[in-house]
């Protein structure tokens, strides 16, 4: 009867654990859904100076689990913002990290912050400590369309 009981005991315990993991998920899926515009940026906490045209890149999280990231950058020759490739990846959530798979075949880990409308995203590469900080600029999307 002990072993009985013991056994529903751990049960229930691995059940809860389940379903508050997936709720976490859930929860951050919902909250970075929609349309991210760069704020700013820092290395190592350090803040970078950003150009006019890095702060018209965005990042969209669809509710489909989509991944998209339209940046621009700025012409040498002409001084102007040119749109760079789209990159296009799928992303996960365990608790607050993401996981970006990238359809080329790279995965980019990170840790996400919400604020309300504010998004931050910590992510470790070429060994520094990068931040990213968005603003929110559009509700949820189940997909996106190209400007």
């Amino acid at each position: 009867m002990k072993t009985n009981l013991f056994a529903l005991l751990i049960a229930l315990v691995c059940l809860c654990s389940c379903e508050t993991e997936d709720v976490n998920r859930i929860r951050y899926e919902k909250e970075v859904a929609g349309n991210w515009e760069l704020l700013g940026k820092e290395i190592n906490s350090q803040g970078q100076a950003l150009s006019e045209c890095d702060l018209k890149n965005r990042i969209t999280f669809a509710l489909s689990g989509n991944f998209y990231n339209n940046s621009t950058s700025q012409n040498g020759t002409t001084f102007q913002c040119d749109a760079n490739e789209e990159i296009v990846g799928e992303f996960s959530f365990e608790g607050n990290k993401v996981t970006i798979n990238f359809s080329e075949g790279e995965s980019q880990e990170g840790t996400v912050i919400v604020n309300q409308n504010l998004l931050t995203i910590k992510t470790l590469e070429d060994s520094k400590f990068v931040e990213r900080h968005y603003k929110r600029v559009a509700s949820p999307v189940n997909t996106i369309t190209v400007e």
